[in-house]
């Protein structure tokens, strides 16, 4: 497959991203559209074991057509298994040869027509469907018009060279094929999510063109509800997907989703709280402690994740509870803006993909015995 012309899509991008505004104007003028019908009330799922005995068991899975793919994000390797769980085939591996991938490990992975993987290090790599080398390339945030003098004493939200990958909660998106959502955050001394203003003024989305290496700022922030404490930098983190053509948004901390093109414009907020979450988080200003404050989050309830299934049309959202509720997870479904569905289920599982008439998601793996875990599920009392 021949690499495509920048879309008009990434010179959009461009243009409309730009600086915070330093206020939360966007998210308060959009009127809540949420509603409530539960339908779904209870949750049953199979659970199939996959020898992972030949992987790191470190990876994710993900579905192309009716493919189930591993990713092993420590050896570098794609396992390709049919629609009933048989293996076919391991492609990839980590090193410098022809058909490998010279990174030190995978940080995650996003599959269009073709396969975007992240590297640790502001590397990545693009693979056609035959998994040939499309691109292999480095990018960085540099803020061309300031000096470094002027990043390291006087940073601005708006410049580009004070944000970095938000490699804790790393995940990559394709929106185009040209183009990949990534998490960003600042570490900077002056501009971190341990002071007040940095929920107020920080870009929280960047999106990498891969053909040109350049990272550029969405203009989407955090939403009001961060300004309720005073710094909650332990729950941070942004969580996000595609949503048939724009962006689904959600935070760890907020009750509410949100729906934003893909020029950063917010359209829509809708969403519910999650059961057995009070999310009375402790408020933190050291960041010495960032190790204790992150193993803290155990202990409270937050939001882990959101898929959109196209062929389905559903969105899901996955929850931790507080403890000591923490026995299973909690599962949103929503169709359109409508919450219709919050089940139990099993801790750490997330949806990742759905072959009619089953959905598919992740369960966390056995390292004693060495197996790989999929639930399968069916959502049969969803009624139109």
């Amino acid at each position: 497959m021949k690499i495509r012309p920048i879309t008009i899509l990434f010179l959009l991008f461009i243009i409309f991203s730009s600086c915070r505004k330093g206020d939360q104007s966007e998210f308060d003028s959009i009127s809540y559209s949420g509603n409530r019908n539960l339908l779904i009330d209870q949750f049953e799922y199979d659970s199939i074991a996959i020898d992972g005995s030949a992987t790191s068991l470190v990876g994710k899975w993900a579905l192309k057509d009716d493919k189930f793919l591993w990713g092993d994000y420590l050896y570098g390797t794609l396992d390709f298994y049919s629609s009933s769980f048989d293996f076919l085939k391991r492609t990839l591996g980590q090193g410098n040869g022809p058909d490998e991938i010279p990174t030190k490990k995978w940080t995650d992975f996003s599959i269009d027509e073709d396969l975007f993987i992240l590297g640790s290090s502001n590397d990545y790599f693009v693979l056609d469907d035959g998994l040939h080398f499309l691109e292999r390339d480095r990018f960085d945030f540099v803020s061309k018009d300031v000096d470094l003098q002027t990043l390291q004493n006087s940073p601005k939200p708006h410049y580009k060279g004070i944000y970095e990958v938000n490699y804790p909660a790393v995940k990559a998106v394709y929106i185009d094929q040209r183009n990949v959502l990534l998490p960003i955050s600042s570490s900077h001394p002056k501009f971190n999510a341990y002071q007040p203003d940095y929920y107020k003024e920080a870009n929280v989305l960047g999106v990498l063109n891969i053909e040109s290496s350049d990272i550029e700022m969405l203009s989407l922030g955090y939403p009001p509800v961060y300004q309720d404490y005073n710094c909650i930098p332990q729950f941070s983190n942004i969580l996000f997907n595609n949503y048939k053509k724009n962006i689904v948004l959600g935070y760890e901390a907020d009750s509410l989703l949100y729906i934003a093109d893909r020029k950063g414009n917010i359209l829509e907020k809708f969403g519910n709280d999650g059961r057995n979450m009070e999310r009375n988080y402790p408020e933190v200003r050291d960041f010495n402690n960032y190790v204790e404050d992150y193993e803290e989050r155990l202990n409270y309830g937050y939001f882990t994740y959101v898929y959109y299934d196209e062929n389905a049309q559903l969105l899901f959202r996955g929850y931790q509870k507080d403890k000591p509720h923490q026995d299973t997870d909690g599962l949103q479904i929503y169709a359109d803006n409508e919450l219709v569905g919050d089940v139990d289920v099993p801790v750490d599982m997330e949806v990742f993909g759905f072959i009619a008439p089953y959905f598919y998601a992740q369960l966390p793996v056995d390292n004693n015995s060495e197996t790989l875990f999929i639930a399968r599920f069916k959502l049969e009392d969803l009624k139109s």
